[in-house]
């Protein structure tokens, strides 16, 4: 039974520090799994008992909704986790050291989708003029370019509503 109340307090734990994650490009986030053994529970145990406190490190399949453009992306993915778990017998209390870069993850989560929205910039470079080659060089010069030239277009609008702008009297 103390058991099982171990493990429920590290797994709330964990639930409320993924779905509290604040990061504009996550929209949601959900724990699949928590991959705490009953060994580590046992040992938890066990140093709660002399101690009134223990660390545990595992790891944690998180779902997270990524806000990519308009469009929301569940990419899956194994977070390492760390806990400490304090309390005696009757209550337990468990700490999230959560030392995740969530950039990173969201990174890593649209690394499906990038590269394709990459290759379909490059073919569409290849339709605006037929004679690049890809190669080492030109695709991404080009594809540099372009990006530089849409940047100045919509800098070069704003700055046209700024000026067009007048407060309502």
């Amino acid at each position: 039974m103390e058991l099982d109340r171990i493990r429920t307090t590290i797994e709330q734990a964990v639930c409320v520090s993924v779905q509290s994650i604040q990061l504009p490009g996550i929209v949601d986030a959900a724990v699949r799994s928590v991959a705490v053994t009953p060994q580590h529970v046992q040992r938890v145990a066990a140093e709660l008992a002399r101690h009134g406190q223990s660390d545990i490190e595992f790891s944690t399949e998180v779902e997270l909704f990524l806000r990519v453009s308009s469009d929301v992306l569940s990419s899956i993915q194994c977070v390492p986790f760390r806990v400490c778990v304090t309390g005696d017998r009757s209550d337990f209390r468990a700490i999230v050291k959560d030392e995740t870069n969530w950039g990173t993850a969201w990174e890593k989560g649209i690394e499906p989708i990038r590269k394709f929205a990459l290759q379909s910039m490059k073919e569409d470079v290849w339709k605006m003029d037929a004679t690049l080659a890809e190669d080492s060089y030109t695709t991404p010069s080009t594809a540099k370019r372009i990006a530089k030239q849409a940047s100045v277009v919509r800098k070069t609008r704003a700055s046209r509503v700024i000026r067009n702008f007048s407060p309502s009297r």
